[in-house]
């Protein structure tokens, strides 16, 4: 990567000391992919019908005035906005080929879930919950506003609809074996004892949005790896040049 010719042993260093190495590789390999990808005109013409629509500009003058309101160019403004776009447009590219498989290996994990909850830092105390629950099903959103120690409180113990994956690993675990409506007995995730219970299950589908998310995935994991590679290159550069001088 031609960027990092600029970067000197000492300088490396201090990026390193304050954790911005990694952060700035990232940024230059992402910036080089970025310049690669070519809009089409009826993409440039999409995103101007969306400023013009959504600042209420009709002309080419009130978009250049727009423009210097904004202290910006015509071409900095276009590179700035269609930045998110070409990123789809090359994580789709390049990466669309490999979701089908990579969605039948997640499809469990990135499948949506809504539950209730209940945690509480006592066990009988959970017990008792899980009990009265067990009785009157309708007393878990009442009970949980009244007793849940989390963010769930407010919610009356609602939480969703969120990827299953997303939660602790042990509370991921009870939901993919929970059945919908049953309320679960109390089990234990780090500090607190948890009353759960699956409310609904919204399983993942390979459609477009799925498509793209699944290759913006695959995307980062792919520029983690080139990032981690161009930095070993370039802490080896230094190895090697520090050989060279004895």
């Amino acid at each position: 990567m031609k960027s990092t010719n600029i970067l000197t042993k000492d300088i490396t260093e201090l990026l390193i000391k304050n954790q911005l190495l990694e952060v700035l590789i990232k940024k230059e390999i992402l910036s080089e992919i970025i310049e690669e990808i070519i809009l089409t005109t009826e993409e440039k013409n999409n995103i101007k019908e969306m400023i013009f629509d959504k600042e209420k500009i009709s002309t080419e003058s009130e978009f250049d005035e727009w423009l210097k309101e904004k202290n910006t160019s015509k071409e900095d403004f276009f590179n700035d906005i269609s930045r998110p776009i070409k990123i789809n447009k090359y994580c789709l590219s390049h990466f669309s080929h490999r979701t089908e498989q990579i969605f039948l290996e997640r499809k469990d994990m990135i499948s949506k879930v809504t539950y209730s909850l209940i945690r509480v830092q006592d066990f009988f105390h959970a017990q008792e919950i899980y009990l009265r629950i067990k009785e009157e099903p309708k007393t878990f959103g009442d009970l949980a506003k009244q007793f849940s120690l989390g963010s769930e409180k407010d919610t009356q113990g609602h939480v969703g609809p969120i990827q299953i994956a997303q939660g602790h690993p042990t509370l991921t675990q009870m939901l993919k074996t929970s059945r919908i409506g049953e309320v679960n007995k109390p089990f234990r995730v780090e500090e607190f004892w948890i009353v759960l219970r699956l409310e609904s299950i919204n399983e993942a589908k390979l459609d477009e949005n799925m498509k793209l998310e699944l290759s913006k995935q695959l995307f980062e994991e792919d520029l983690t790896e080139k990032t981690n590679k161009e930095i070993s290159n370039l802490l080896n550069s230094f190895s090697t040049n520090h050989k060279k001088d004895y």
